[in-house]
This record gives structure tokens, sequence and C-alpha cells, in this order.
């Protein structure tokens, strides 16, 4: 008996410290505000857990011919300071409470402190919004599918200078979730954990609802970013409501409750 709860002792530590003994993001919730011109200012909150590495750092994709800027962020209230010229070979407490945008059109922040910490990013995006010759287009990349580590929930929020009608059509792309609007606003969010998935919204306005002439090569009509956006997605299975880290965190669970009834005999 002493020697099978020594084994499940162990195999509970190991699984346990697998989970725990690496960054995490409990969650990204995002806000896009939209003007009337078209161009967006996005509020990101991260909720994190860091014990390891000296850098937090998006990946950006494919902005059209927008540009991102005033690029800020906060941890637990306190401003960082913006450096024009990134450099991610730095030490950790060289990085600290700093950020900035890096060769690769990453934005880049220092992770500052160990444990838990909640991180706000703020940017403008230009040109958010574009034409296509019967819609006007958002289209954009919230969450990239090659951060890592993976944010386990996000939630995002879209307004702007009017409300959004019930009838707006919106997309989600290349995640396991909703899309949909809902009191004048877009609002989005996973259902389970986003392991290598990204999160795009697609939503198709009236000509004419924002003063921009943005455009974007490639796309004459919707049609054409609509098929762009429906390339190598497929459906999710909503039948299926427990993803694999489920099972795992319930082994874990099992493992250790059973350690509490059969540990003070297993160690006499």
């Amino acid at each position: 008996m002493r020697k099978v709860c020594y084994f499940l002792f162990g195999l509970s530590l190991m699984l346990v410290a697998s989970i725990v003994d690496a960054n995490t993001i409990k969650s990204i919730d995002v806000t896009m505000e939209l003007d009337k011109m078209g161009n967006a200012k996005v509020t990101e909150v991260w909720d994190m857990n860091i014990t390891e590495g000296t850098e937090v750092y998006k990946p950006i994709g494919d902005l059209g011919n927008g540009d991102i800027s005033n690029f800020r962020v906060s941890m637990n209230d306190k401003a960082f300071s913006y450096e024009s010229y990134w450099d991610t070979s730095r030490s950790f407490s060289e990085k600290a409470y700093k950020n900035g945008i890096s060769s690769s059109n990453e934005l880049c922040f220092g992770m500052s402190k160990r444990g838990h910490n909640i991180y706000t990013l703020t940017y403008d995006l230009s040109k958010a919004i574009f034409n296509v010759s019967d819609a006007q287009v958002l289209y954009y990349k919230f969450i990239n599918d090659s951060m890592n580590p993976a944010p386990k929930h996000i939630s995002l929020k879209v307004k702007s200078y009017y409300s959004f009608p019930d009838t707006l059509d919106v997309w989600g792309y290349g995640y396991k979730g909703y899309a949909y609007v809902e009191n004048g606003k877009i609002k989005m969010s996973n259902e389970g954990s986003l392991n290598n998935e990204y999160v795009v919204l697609l939503a198709k306005f009236p000509v004419g609802t924002f003063s921009t002439d943005a455009l974007v090569d490639g796309y004459e009509n919707f049609d054409d970013v609509y098929n762009r956006a429906e390339e190598g997605t497929f459906d999710y299975d909503y039948n299926i409501k427990k993803d694999f880290m489920y099972y795992v965190k319930y082994i874990i669970n099992f493992i250790c409750n059973t350690l509490l009834t059969i540990l003070p005999i297993g160690l006499v």
C-alpha cells in the first residue's frame, strides 16, 4: 500500500507541475471602439500567471493598409514606458515596465513581475473598416494561432458611434464559440480552451456606414472577403462539451481526492 501511495503521490505532483509550472493566460478580454471614420481603439485585458521568461508578445496579423499606433501597456495599474526599438535579447529586469513593437510586428512588453498579473494593452488601429463594391467590412484577427501560451478564455466586444442592429451580419472564425449582436454591440466568446486556434471577426456593414476610403488589395466585393475567411475552416461539434484538459483535470482531482483518503494509511 505504501508503494502505491508513493507512486500516486509522485504521479499527481508531476501532473500538477506540468500544468502549474508554466506561464498561463487565464483570459483575454477585448474591447474595440470604432469611430465614424472607420478607425478603432482597442483595449485588451490579460489575466496571466507568470513563472518564467522575460517578455510577453502578441503576433499581429495582416492589417491591410492600416497601422497600429499609440501602443500602451500597464500592469496592475502601473504604466509602462514605450520604446521605439524593442530588443528581444535583453534581460528580465531590462524589459521590466517597458513595451514596444518588435521588428517582426509583434506587440511586446516585459513580464516585469512573477506571479499573477493583470496587464492592460491599448492601441489605435487605423483603417479598421475598408470598402468593397457592395459593403464595408471589418475583418480582423484578434487572437493569433501562434500565441504561446494560448489564452484559456477570450471575450470580445465591438461597439461604435451607432448601435448595431441585431440583423447585422457577423461571423467568427478559427475557434469553437460564438459571434453575435446583442444590445447594439458585436460580442464573441469561446467554448473550451484555445489550442492552436485563432479568433477572427468578420462583419458586413452597409455602404456608407463609415466615412472611409480605405481599400484592401485582392477584395473587389464582399464575396471575395467571405470566401477568403471560409478557406480552411470547419464546423465544430457543439455536442462535445468537454475538451482534453477537462479529462486531465478530472484525473488529477481524482488522484488528489484519493490521496487525501489513503495517504495517511500508506505513510504509517
